[in-house]
């Protein structure tokens, strides 16, 4: 696992649950340039934009790591098929 820190004002962590809604992951300050997500679950979230369906999501399996990093603010939203799911979030802007 990588996350490269360089060059961050602020870096923030906490633990967030997911639902069958699609919810925006992290704080979402404003400032965030890198987002790194735990799937702290044995569940599938699945990630996108607003309109993130399991039918149209990135899959980010149980137990699995995802990183990503833009110059932009970037919102990244998951939700799960059915029940909740525990990620960790890492993100810093």
């Amino acid at each position: 696992m990588r996350v490269e820190l360089t060059s961050l004002n602020t870096i923030r962590h906490n633990k967030q649950n997911v639902g069958t809604t699609a919810i925006a992951l992290g704080e979402n300050s404003g400032r965030r340039h890198v987002l790194a997500i735990y799937n702290n679950s044995n569940k599938t979230v699945y990630l996108g934009n607003s309109d993130v369906t399991i039918n149209n999501g990135f899959p980010l399996l149980g137990k699995s790591f995802f990183e990503i990093s833009s110059e932009a603010n970037l919102v990244l939203y998951g939700l799960v098929e059915n029940g909740i799911a525990e990620i960790r979030y890492m993100e810093g802007g």
